[in-house]
């Protein structure tokens, strides 16, 4: 079952990601903490690997050039052009935004234990 969800990840939605972002999400910059697929010419499209934006380099006239990226192992400095962004961004929680409760499917209100 694993190996057939990853077969049809790979190659319906990846296969679509590059050309959907190329007519879509490269109209928008990439911002700080958006997670990315890191292009890889020694790789297929379907192997490439996910990478956390870090930091992201302005130029001198205001575009972004480099971003510097987390993928699993290290931290890499990569040009945007080898970066393409995911449909769905990474919602960003604030230290001062309430947790949303958990709650089951009747809607009762998950309590945590105290460990």
């Amino acid at each position: 079952l694993l190996q057939t969800l990853r077969s049809q990840f790979r190659s319906q939605y990846l296969g679509q990601l590059r050309q959907q972002s190329s007519k879509i999400y490269n109209t928008q910059p990439i911002k700080f903490d958006e997670i990315v697929l890191l292009e890889d010419n020694n790789k297929r499209r379907s192997y490439w690997n996910l990478a956390r934006v870090l930091k992201v380099i302005p130029g001198p006239e205001g575009q972004i050039r480099p971003a510097l990226i987390k993928t699993e192992n290290s931290e890499l400095l990569r040009p945007v052009q080898r970066l393409y962004r995911q449909e769905l961004e990474t919602p960003v929680v604030k230290p001062g935004d309430e947790p949303i409760p958990l709650t089951t499917s009747s809607g009762r209100v998950v309590k945590t234990p105290a460990k």
